[in-house]
């Protein structure tokens, strides 16, 4: 195909047909809500990052969620690596993130990053916290820079509780 043609649909691709019995992102998630923890990160591994650092992750990561709140799923696209839109989304062309967004979908809100450490391979992790459609997700990301953007290569999913549990009740 050429650069920015989406790939075609057929039976074996579209989202209703459950290719090998996996389920959807959304279904995935869904089923890990409430769930204990799935990864512990080694908090020894890397370097604190310095506060610039910090601030250049925060930009990382209010800019994709932006992307992906405004509708604007190619710029949201632009902002993974191959693996990384592969790994999270299910898909190897970016051009078919349109397909996979509604134009109702709830808003992504960040709550923290935190634990911002760079590692020896020039890579950042960083965990972050943020809430979507009533379920507060934490994930460990891994960012890796290339023509001066933050760019997402890896999220290892950390924890899923529902809004209300994530809530102090009070």
């Amino acid at each position: 195909l050429p650069p920015g043609t989406p790939t075609p649909l057929d039976d074996a691709s579209t989202p209703e047909s459950g290719i090998d019995d996996a389920a959807t992102p959304a279904e995935a998630e869904e089923a890990a809500a409430g769930e204990e923890p799935i990864a512990t990160p080694d908090p020894t591994e890397g370097d604190p990052a310095d506060q610039a650092t910090i601030e250049r992750v925060l930009e990382a990561e209010l800019n994709l969620f932006h992307c992906f709140n405004i509708g604007d799923a190619l710029g949201a696209a632009a902002l993974y690596m191959p693996e990384a839109l592969e790994e999270n989304m299910g898909i190897s062309n970016p051009y078919d993130l349109p397909a996979l967004l509604g134009p109702d979908d709830p808003p992504t809100v960040l709550i923290e990053i935190r634990d911002v450490r760079v590692l020896p391979d020039g890579r950042i992790r960083y965990q972050d916290r943020y809430e979507y459609a009533g379920t507060i997700y934490t994930d460990l990301n891994y960012l890796v820079e290339r023509d001066g953007f933050l760019l997402l290569a890896k999220t290892i999913p950390l924890k899923r509780e529902p809004v209300a549990a994530a809530t102090p009740s009070g």
